[in-house]
């Protein structure tokens, strides 16, 4: 199923770059790299024969601070191939796979922003007679590439143990139909496999300029709690407040509040002490950093709200600051940064979302919030079964934000219901983890029996999938 096009001058070996478990193509490097051109659709022109792909290696057309390397693969992707058409990376030696998820980061160059795809091409070991262009896994980009300029995208790989890499297929294009759209080329560069999801052209986020787990022993602000209201609805989050606590908290495990764009939110910081001043930032973007808005609230920044430093005397029990969530804010998770400091302190900038003067027991308090509409939509894979709302009206296909879900499942004569796999958050067709922020999980709810189905008030936190799940009987 490829066109074998152009293979790279010299029989030089790749052991140097690939080895055991190991993927590092660097094509400056000097070795021999077999290139040519695959498309996993049968009758694909380039899988037939009737046209010949076009890749080489050129020089980088652009190189940067992201991707500064001399050579690069030049792939040409045509109109007339399928959305899995790619540049296909023989590899010297076959690489094994693996159960466990690692990461392959590919660096990609290409005029439109948006996704990419990797097939991975190979056979089983323990299959003598499976061809080595087997498709053993096809996965697509966790992240996506800016257009016009080199971008790592990443890709999960995991596979069946038995399974060798002898090929990767980069096909730098999902999100557009081919034959909708003018050819152009792409350019990969730079391919490494490790265990970092993380892509390499981005910062580390929410940057502390402090190592996480720092302490200063002796040293503590009687801070206790942060307090959220929220049209009238309240929660709070314990902050450990032990002299040896850690300087910075990582309470993001759950948002710490739910609201809608428009609504104000009030945040009520429990302890502290005369002297203690609170900057709250918020990454409305999504970019894994908090900018600074220039000097105090703003709501169309990201310094959100601050507790003014010279605040009135003798408040040493409580501090109270507010603000709105954004008109226009899409629906999703997003990160907070709660910034305590003493006001007396001028070491370090009230603006500076990185830093606090823990020696004077400041702490920084990492938290999200969920944004969401009043209605969220609801989704069923439902097979061998019928579903229906209480009463058997059609499936329901929207939910009140916070309420419980209720229908029915009456599951056909020769299966039986096992339970439901209920995938709730926001994006439920994109990552799971943005910049350390989870956007949605999946849950599992065990049943024995079919009928009239409540899924719980705690999992209708944004859009809903509901599989599901039978056995025969």
């Amino acid at each position: 199923m490829k066109k074998l096009i152009y293979i790279a001058a010299a029989a030089m070996s790749m052991a140097a770059g690939l080895q055991a478990q190991q993927i590092d193509c660097s094509f400056d490097d000097g070795a021999a790299y077999s290139l040519s051109t695959f498309d996993t659709w049968a009758d694909s022109p380039f899988t037939t024969g009737v046209l010949d792909g076009q890749i080489m290696l050129a020089d980088n057309p652009s190189p940067d601070g992201t991707n500064g390397t001399a050579r690069a693969v030049a792939f040409h992707r045509s109109p007339y191939g399928s959305h899995l058409y790619g540049a296909r990376i023989g590899l010297g030696a076959p690489v094994p796979m693996s159960d466990t998820p690692r990461y392959l980061h590919v660096m990609l160059l290409k005029p439109a922003g948006g996704d990419a795809a990797l097939v991975v091409l190979g056979k089983r070991a323990d299959r003598s007679g499976q061809s080595p262009e087997t498709v053993q896994a096809v996965t697509r980009s966790l992240n996506e590439a800016q257009a016009g300029r080199w971008s790592d995208i990443v890709f999960e790989l995991r596979g069946n143990h038995n399974a060798e890499i002898h090929s990767l297929v980069i096909a730098p294009d999902t999100e557009r139909h081919p034959a909708g759209h003018d050819s152009y080329t792409a350019y990969i560069d730079e391919i490494v496999l490790n265990d970092d999801p993380r892509p390499r052209d981005v910062a580390e986020p929410y940057r502390l300029a402090f190592a996480p787990d720092m302490t200063v022993p002796g040293v503590a602000m009687p801070l206790t709690a942060l307090t959220f209201t929220v049209g009238g609805a309240t929660g709070s989050i314990a902050v450990p407040d032990s002299l040896n606590a850690p300087v910075y908290v990582d309470m993001t495990a759950a948002p710490a509040f739910a609201a809608m764009p428009g609504e104000k939110v009030t945040m009520t910081i429990d302890g502290g002490t005369e002297r203690f001043a609170c900057t709250l930032f918020a990454d409305w973007d999504n970019d894994g950093q908090f900018a600074e808005a220039g000097g105090g609230a703003s709501p169309s920044g990201e310094c959100v709200a601050s507790i003014p430093s010279a605040a009135s005397g003798g408040r040493d029990v409580t501090g109270r600051l507010s603000f709105a969530i954004p008109d226009g804010t899409e629906p999703g998770i997003y990160r907070l940064r709660c910034k305590v400091y003493d006001k007396l302190s001028s070491r370090v900038s009230p603006l500076d979302a990185t830093d606090v003067d823990a020696q004077s027991g400041g702490k920084i308090i990492d938290m999200t919030c969920n944004v969401h509409t009043a209605n969220v939509r609801v989704a069923f894979v439902a097979r061998m079964c019928d579903v229906t709302s209480p009463g058997g009206g059609p499936a329901p296909s929207q939910a009140e934000f916070g309420k419980d879900l209720k229908f029915d499942v009456r599951m056909d004569s020769d299966y039986r219901i096992t339970g439901l796999e209920v995938k709730h958050g926001h994006d439920l067709g994109g990552p799971e983890m943005v910049n350390g922020n989870r956007r949605w999980r999946t849950d599992v709810m065990p049943l024995d029996s079919d009928g009239t189905v409540t899924i719980p008030a705690r999992m209708i936190d944004g859009d809903v999938s509901v599989t599901i799940m039978f056995v025969n009987r």
